[in-house]
């Protein structure tokens, strides 16, 4: 198979790392691999040597069409397309319509591989949404709750479920280091520490995780929220401003976007709460389990499908004070959690095991 993999730019969404997870653990002798990006970010930069990477949208042309006229320049891609001469296009996200209406136009089967839930059908039009769910010889979905979105849509056929892959092998923590940044940040060694994870934008709801400390700290002042992600708009300011107008900053940390010690930080939770509004099936809750963290989350999507007996609670009704009960469950010990479950389950999601079952859904529809 020679498939060419449109992606965005290898920056560290869920989507792109799930790419990069599954590209880095396949077996690459029975395919041949390009990857057609807007940018080299650090994941295509770290890319195996044997995969040829191709960057579209920086020519002039490109440039103007997508000023103008909103659209690319479908010489670039055609260009990139008479240069690897794939069988077929490997469209990684919902989130990329050009691309797929520019395989529908030059008639080359493609693949679409959705990561996301109905409220990221808010960014396409009706004519973007016919396309995909009629176009693509095979939809790939990141999660049952992904398949049916387009169950819904009356897209049955040719619809596989491949979970979202975690490379546990990257999940190194240094148990000193992560001491030594809880008592940087000015947290008592006995304090309950509950962690979210994610960019500080409306779908990760940040918004409830200071509602969440703001209430939890009338009953249980012996705790600490710390969330781990960058701000990337004057949402997130507004957030960060929100808890500290409710005088939270002595019970809240907002770490900000972590590289080397991202890990040393989550590590840090004595509890993981996702305030995900809706997501697929978060990389962050799996990255919570292969630590041995408790996970406490609506029901938002994917995580119902992760979350077993042991492993946390997941709760239905959307009502925040049913979530608080479930944190104050973990941390009195009613409930129960058993952390080497989590690290023995999560598994099951790792990288090398999701990368063989990608691979045979692949072959089936090749």
């Amino acid at each position: 198979m020679r498939i060419l993999f449109f992606t965005w730019g290898g920056g560290r969404t869920g989507s792109e790392v799930s790419l990069y997870n599954l590209l880095c653990n396949a077996d690459r002798r029975k395919m041949t691999v390009g990857v057609a990006c807007r940018e080299r970010g650090d994941l295509i930069k770290r890319l195996p040597s044997d995969i040829t990477i191709f960057t579209y949208g920086d020519s002039f042309y490109d440039k103007v069409s997508r000023k103008i006229f909103r659209r690319l320049d479908i010489r670039s891609i055609a260009s990139i397309h008479h240069r690897f001469r794939p069988d077929m296009w490997y469209i990684n996200t919902i989130l990329q319509p050009a691309v797929l209406r520019q395989s529908r136009r030059e008639k080359v089967p493609c693949i679409l591989h959705s990561h996301e839930l109905e409220q990221m059908l808010a960014l396409l039009t009706e004519e973007d949404l016919k396309i995909l769910v009629e176009y693509p010889k095979l939809i790939i979905a990141a999660s049952e709750s992904v398949a049916k979105v387009f169950h819904i849509l009356d897209r049955t056929n040719c619809v596989e479920v491949c979970y979202e892959p975690i490379s546990l092998s990257e999940v190194i923590v240094d148990p000193e280091k992560s001491r030594k940044l809880r008592r940087s940040l000015n947290i008592a060694e006995n304090t309950f520490v509950w962690t979210m994870s994610g960019t500080l934008g409306v779908n990760k709801n940040p918004g409830l995780f200071v509602d969440l400390a703001c209430e939890m700290i009338k009953t249980h002042p012996d705790v600490h929220f710390l969330w781990i992600g960058e701000s990337v708009n004057a949402y997130g300011t507004f957030m960060q401003e929100k808890a500290r107008s409710l005088n939270l900053a002595s019970k809240m940390t907002w770490a900000g976007l972590r590289r080397d010690d991202y890990y040393d930080f989550l590590n840090i939770a004595n509890g993981f709460v996702l305030t995900s509004t809706r997501d697929s099936f978060p990389l962050v809750m799996m990255e919570a389990a292969a630590l041995g963290k408790p996970i406490v989350s609506f029901n938002s999507g994917g995580v119902k499908e992760f979350i077993q007996p042991r492993m946390g609670t997941v709760i239905d009704s959307w009502n925040p004070p049913d979530l608080i009960e479930a944190m104050k469950g973990i941390m009195t010990g009613s409930t129960s959690f058993d952390p080497d479950f989590s690290r023995e389950f999560v598994k099951r999601f790792d990288a090398s095991v999701q990368a063989k079952h990608w691979e045979s859904i692949l072959i089936k529809y090749s």
